[in-house]
């Protein structure tokens, strides 16, 4: 596994989603609930998802 490039742009949830569901078109349902709970919360790139809590996720109920 490669280390991110950070001089790339933050990947952006709508990118890593993207990506999520080529990987796995079977959980595209979920994929779509759990986007549009981090979007009401203003997580708008990756990176502010690698840093929530286990409190943040326990309180936005987003199955892990």
């Amino acid at each position: 596994m490669s280390s991110p490039d950070l001089n790339r742009e933050p990947m952006s949830l709508d990118e890593f989603f993207a990506s999520l569901s080529e990987l796995y078109p079977e959980d595209i349902p979920e994929f779509v609930k759990a986007k549009q709970i981090l979007q009401a919360q203003r997580v708008q790139t990756f990176w502010r998802l690698l840093k929530l809590t286990d409190s943040q996720w326990s309180r936005m109920g987003i199955p892990l």
